[in-house]
């Protein structure tokens, strides 16, 4: 529920929403998504409606934030707030979810040891070659490759898409559109491909046409993927969309 600001209160130290983000080095938006998702609660507004943030709402922001960096998950972080909002926040509810937290972190640190194993004799190769035959002939390192005396080309492949999927930011998805019907379609196809794949976006649904002409989209529904506008004009499935989340 929106909370109007009384006539007779004054900004004080509430902030609006492009000095928060400047404050704490968030995007606006991210701040529109954490407040549609339920990470922060709706903020004041003044009689133009403008969200005005107090106090508590910048530190409840700054906690996410390091939350985040910390490697927590959004769901993870709005199981914390919703613990903490029932002051029913245990330490011992917290030792578990960062105990799940770092044998998580264990299992991705042994994948990228071995990830590093079988790119060392690569990168040895490579060197060898480039001495002996120049840097610019072309790079034969990849055919017929072979980790430990075995084909394991695909593993390679494998653990080379996993190595990206750990080190990329979480994925922005904007749905571009004036909140019709294939909007609401589009955005949905793209909450079930995100939810297949088991990955984490925020998804902003983005209605101002100044802000989709900037994006240089003249039909929608469009769909856009960390700033590259990937679909537009038309509704597609869930099982188009994936691809394009791991492009």
């Amino acid at each position: 529920m929106i909370k109007a600001l009384d006539s007779d209160m004054s900004w004080g130290n509430m902030l609006q929403v492009g000095e928060v983000a400047r404050k704490l080095g968030l995007n606006p938006q991210t701040l529109y998504f954490y407040e549609r998702i339920g990470l922060i609660p709706s903020p004041k507004r003044t009689e133009a409606g403008y969200r005005l943030f107090d106090d508590q709402d910048i530190e409840r922001l700054s906690f996410i934030s390091r939350a985040k960096a910390l490697g927590l998950s959004l769901d993870e972080i709005k199981e914390l707030l919703a613990l903490q909002d029932g002051d029913s926040l245990s330490c011992g509810e917290v030792y578990q979810m960062l105990l799940r937290k770092v044998q998580q972190i264990e299992d991705n640190i042994q994948q990228l040891q071995r990830l590093r194993t079988e790119l060392l004799p690569l990168l040895n190769r490579c060197q060898e070659n480039a001495q002996r035959l120049g840097e610019e002939r072309q790079c034969v390192v990849f055919k017929d490759v072979s980790f430990n005396g075995e084909d394991n080309s695909n593993k390679f492949d494998h653990d080379a898409n996993y190595h990206e999927a750990l080190i990329m930011d979480t994925l922005t998805v904007e749905i571009l559109g004036t909140g019709c019907k294939k909007c609401h379609q589009l955005e949905e196809n793209a909450r079930r491909a995100i939810a297949s794949l088991g990955i984490e976006a925020e998804i902003l649904h983005i209605t101002d046409p100044v802000e989709i002409a900037k994006r240089r989209v003249m039909s929608t529904p469009a769909l856009v993927v960390n700033g590259k506008v990937v679909s537009k004009g038309k509704v597609i499935s869930s099982e188009q969309i994936k691809p394009l989340f791991q492009s």
